[in-house]
């Protein structure tokens, strides 16, 4: 029996970076115990094997803010309070930071003292009580953490360890609800693999007791469940969230009169067809209300709200929520937060791509949309909204990032603030490739967005010289960020997107959107790109100049030449266009991504014979919705995979195609590519025994992992095992074959432990599975860390490449089994 974390965590999506593998095998199916997350016992005991990459070219150099709760004024004369965290770069550590102001715009931060002995502390919800503000996080970290309790005193915050928070194992808190009857904290346990809620109640602050149920009470259910969010209904309390039970996920709302006897209540208008959750729970008027999401079979959810006159019966929910922005995008839309200011309730969340805010003025029943963050210039590469809140006649809400908004008029703008410091100039790594001359990671440095200003990328070569890794800078990389990056015949090949802010510097020049990038060295030193045409000014746009007289060629061809250039078609056209994957072919190279243009999204392939130039080819997969390829590889005999995923918008499939040597393209199909929810392929590999495709699959109403393996590339089977799910979100996001044929190494992300943490599956020979990433505590920590990238070398020796909070990530172990 497992429970997924209640904890509300922002882990890195998959479908955001490329994905990368390396090989494959052929492949055996093996059942696995539903529950397990672990590859037995022992391993946690063996000396960890995995090292960070260190060093000044690869770390982030200026603090970075990380905003949670947000709480409106009080009272009179009290200001707004923002909680979270700051990862100092010099410490490699997070501190609980609190962030203040008087009117919603100017903010000043005050870090908190960490208690003694710890590192790596982090505030998660602030509420106001009768003995002034208190704060709830985690102190510490991994098996080491405990859940923290901090308390306002005289201005000055002071931390608390109460012993029925903390213990042999992890715990953390993530939500406070204070009412008539005393205060209640939710949060969770993390003991052997197994996460399970924990809740604790005190009547006056001071003297705490665990009030979860134990074993077989109203939190032990069978399957896997989570509270999101507590509220109080005068002496009692309201919990919800969700369970999962043969891959079926319901809404679950607990009740309990006293804060300490609980029930769960048995109401069908929390489990209908299709996936349910609820994240978030408030009271206005003597109602309670909850918000999150229901998917009614098509895929995505939508974002609902649920009503209840006293927390044990509820109405249907409203689904007609209003959507101010018209993007597409596959991550549920969902209502994320609820507060209350007088009658007034406000929601947040929708999904990053597409964020909204909503109002409601009778208690929920019908809602108002406010004007998306995304207007204009500004947040067009989106905005995860975290909290929003009325009061005093503003509106603030807070998102990654760090991002704090005040709506002004029509239109939101970013506090202007530097009390929320961004991280400055962050390095990532995407890919790793290696040929017997250099070894080589490729990703980009990343400046984060501010309103007006768009997120930036400028692409980024590291080389791997006497044990450490050096930045290679060149001006030719500048155009947008890498996203693959492998070895070929003439030297090194790396694809990626173009800067949004570049594109639109093409000026009167039609293709204003993003395109695809292709660059190509012989050494690893030298970038060139290729593939780009010079800009042209469509004829019809000369009419938008004051006066287009023949002697004013010279200075539209000035014009012309000055702006950033195009890609030539399909990398580059119409629409956004990126590419995220590629591989050697021959003497050349393949390679994929996707075009969205108005309301869909299709494939983009093409093909180079030389590492020259090169062309597109049709891909199989095209039609209204999505469609997307992440990643490709190619067998010694040249025969090439792609895969990724397709559908109508709302329900997606994993997709995978096959290109014979000769070039013929043929779709693989497999009644487990698809099913209720969303079935996501990130990355494939490739060997002389077959291929292997990896992804994520979200039917069980959290995510897991998946991996199929084929001989030919187009009959396929599942890797089935329980250690590729369990309690959190797991995905497989690369794959790399081990040599010899013995078996391959997949790697992605889990967020069983609150955060995301590096997942590493060892895959045997027969089809066995197990965790490698146990008993290695470099693999996680603070913030997300998760994989892009996997090699196996000749010699065994395992490189990774992926994300790490505060620094490039990049591990390394000479030790392939233990």
């Amino acid at each position: 029996m497992t429970h997924g974390r209640d904890r509300v965590v922002s882990s890195p999506s998959p479908r955001r970076g490329r994905r990368r593998g390396l090989a494959a095998l052929a492949a055996v199916s093996l059942a696995g115990a539903a529950c397990s997350t672990g590859s037995g016992a022992g391993v946690a005991e063996a000396e960890p094997t995995f090292a960070r990459a260190n060093g000044t070219d690869i770390a982030i150099e200026e603090p970075l803010a990380n905003v949670i709760d947000l709480l409106g004024p009080t009272g009179e004369g009290e200001p707004w309070t923002i909680v979270g965290s700051i990862f100092d770069p010099e410490a490699r550590a997070t501190q609980a930071a609190v962030w203040t102001s008087t009117d919603s715009r100017e903010w000043e931060r005050a870090t908190v003292r960490p208690s003694a002995g710890t590192t790596n502390e982090t505030m998660e919800a602030v509420a106001s009580t009768d003995a002034g503000l208190m704060a709830v996080g985690q102190v510490g970290h991994g098996p080491e953490g405990d859940a923290g309790l901090w308390r306002l005193v005289d201005g000055e915050w002071q931390a608390s360890r109460p012993p029925e928070m903390g213990g042999t194992h992890e715990q953390w808190a993530s939500e406070i609800a204070v009412g008539d009857g005393g205060i209640l904290v939710a949060g969770g346990e993390n003991a052997w693999g197994e996460v399970r809620p924990r809740l604790w109640f005190s009547a006056d602050g001071e003297a705490w007791s665990s009030v979860d149920g134990g074993p077989g009470g109203a939190f032990d259910a069978p399957g896997e469940e989570a509270v999101r969010a507590v509220t109080a209904v005068g002496a009692g309390f309201v919990a919800v969230g969700w369970r999962s039970v043969d891959n079926e996920q319901d809404g679950v709302a607990w009740f309990s009169a006293d804060g300490e006897s609980w029930e769960e209540i048995d109401d069908p208008d929390l489990a209908q067809e299709g996936r349910q959750a609820l994240l978030t729970v408030a009271v206005v008027d003597g109602v309670v209300v909850a918000g999150g999401y229901v998917d009614d079979l098509a895929g995505q959810g939508k974002p609902a709200v649920w009503r209840s006159a006293d927390g044990r019966g509820w109405n249907p929910p409203v689904t007609k929520l209003p959507m101010t922005l018209n993007r597409i995008g596959v991550r549920d839309l969902a209502v994320r937060s609820l507060s209350v200011s007088g009658e007034r309730m406000v929601a947040a969340g929708g999904n990053d791509w597409r964020p909204q805010v909503w109002t409601s003025d009778d208690a929920g029943v019908t809602w108002k949309a406010m004007r998306s963050p995304v207007s204009g210039d500004l947040f067009q590469d989106g905005v995860s909204l975290r909290d929003a809140v009325t009061a005093q006649d503003a509106t603030v809400a807070i998102a990654a990032g760090p991002t704090v908004l005040v709506i002004n008029g029509p239109r939101w703008e970013e506090a202007p603030s530097d009390a929320f410091p961004k991280g400055g100039d962050q390095p990532f790594t995407t890919s790793v490739a290696a040929n017997a001359d250099a070894e080589l990671a490729a990703g980009g440095r990343r400046t984060a967005p501010s309103g007006e200003t768009q997120e930036n990328f400028d692409g980024q070569i590291w080389r791997h010289v006497d044990g450490a890794w050096r930045a290679q800078d060149s001006e030719n990389l500048a155009a947008g960020q890498i996203m693959d990056m492998t070895a070929f015949a003439g030297g090194f090949v790396a694809v990626g997107v173009e800067n949004r802010g570049l594109a639109a510097e093409r000026g009167v020049v039609d293709d204003k959107e993003p395109d695809g990038l292709v660059w190509v060295s012989p050494d690893g030193d030298t970038w060139a790109r290729i593939g780009v045409k010079n800009a042209e000014i469509n004829a019809d746009n000369l009419e938008y100049l004051d006066d287009p007289r023949p002697e004013l060629a010279p200075a539209i061809a000035a014009m012309e030449a000055s702006a950033p250039p195009e890609s030539a078609s399909p990398a580059g056209g119409d629409g956004t266009r990126a590419l995220t994957g590629v591989a050697p072919l021959g003497d050349g190279f393949i390679a994929v991504g996707s075009v969205y243009d108005k309301a869909d999204a299709n494939p983009i392939v093409v093909v180079s014979e030389d590492g020259r130039s090169f062309k597109g080819e049709d891909p199989v997969h095209r039609g209204a919705g999505v469609q997307e390829y992440t990643d490709v590889c190619v067998a010694p005999d040249q025969t090439a995979i792609v895969v990724g995923e397709a559908g109508p918008n709302g329900a997606h499939n994993m997709a995978v195609a096959v290109r014979s040597p000769d070039g013929e393209w043929t779709k693989a199909e497999n009644a487990g590519f698809g099913g209720a929810g969303s079935q996501q392929g990130f990355a494939c590999a490739a060997s002389e025994d077959g291929f292997v495709v990896v992804g994520s699959d979200d039917r069980s109403g959290n995510t897991d992992a998946r991996a199929w393996v084929s001989e030919d590339g187009v009959e396929w089977t599942e890797v089935t095992s329980g250690v590729l799910g369990g309690a959190g979100d797991q995905w497989a996001s690369a794959a790399a074959a081990v040599p010899e044929g013995e078996g391959w190494l997949v790697a992605g992300g889990d967020t069983v432990t609150g955060d995301a943490d590096i997942a590493l599956w060892r895959i045997d020979p027969s089809g066995g599975v197990t965790r490698r990433d146990e008993g290695e505590p470099a693999l996680g920590g603070p913030g997300d860390q998760s994989v892009d990238a996997v090699t196996v070398g000749e010699d065994g020796v395992v490189t990774l490449a992926g994300s790490d909070y505060g620094r490039v990530g990049l591990w390394e172990s000479d030790v392939l089994d233990r």
